[in-house]
């Protein structure tokens, strides 16, 4: 496993990693010729994190870490302005879905508009999901290092994020439930029930160990 911060914070991470996997092999990387990463531009924080991340997968690491608060703060913005652009998305999706629906039910084109119409309106709770996916990684990765200021922060993210891959994946279900033995609705319900075996795990994770530190 390869870790990574601009300075020497992130040891404390793989601290805790080493605490709960003592089997692992570990590399850690603390970029101190560019230390500090806070006050860059979006852009170069992306950058500096990739080549952290190349560096470290070329060393042979079968996964990544990010142990610094910017990296992970700037990731969470932009999953947050990705989030935001799909409401309109969604909204857009239901309109062709209600035209497809009015169609007389001896319209021969009703079922092909339909299933276009079904599917089209899976694009955006599809995206949400995957963009809670993501977020649930970056919320495991910042439980162990953020500050204590902030750990309600993030174990209130966490409960939110478990609501919306459940909601998210429910407008998913709703559209694919009439596709039933359709090749493309099987894959994105596959794809769904993947991502939530995935990131419910970890929101549910992230809220019982903020909770238990937090809790009188």
């Amino acid at each position: 496993i390869g870790v990574f911060d601009s300075g020497i914070g992130g040891l404390t991470v793989m601290k805790a990693l080493r605490g709960a996997f003592p089997g692992l092999d570990m590399i850690y990387l603390g970029d101190l010729a560019r230390v500090p990463y806070g006050g860059r531009s979006v852009e170069t924080i992306t950058r500096y994190a990739v080549s952290d991340a190349d560096f470290l997968m070329r060393g042979g690491v079968s996964a990544v870490i990010a142990a610094c608060n910017t990296v992970s703060a700037t990731a969470l913005d932009a999953l947050r302005q990705r989030l935001l652009s799909l409401v309109d998305w969604d909204a857009a999706g239901f309109e062709p879905l209600s035209r497809a629906y009015a169609l007389p039910k001896d319209d021969p084109q009703r079922q092909e508009k339909l299933r276009t119409a079904s599917l089209a309106a899976c694009g955006a709770p599809m995206e949400m999901l995957r963009c809670c996916g993501e977020t649930a990684e970056l919320l495991a990765q910042l439980r162990e290092s953020v500050s204590p200021l902030l750990l309600s922060d993030v174990g209130c993210a966490a409960a939110l994020c478990r609501g919306a891959l459940e909601a998210a994946a429910m407008n998913v279900w709703v559209n694919t439930r009439s596709l039933k033995g359709d090749a493309e609705a099987e894959a994105l319900n596959a794809e769904t029930r993947g991502i939530l075996d995935r990131a419910l795990p970890l929101t549910g994770a992230v809220t019982a160990v903020v909770r238990e530190r937090l809790e009188p």
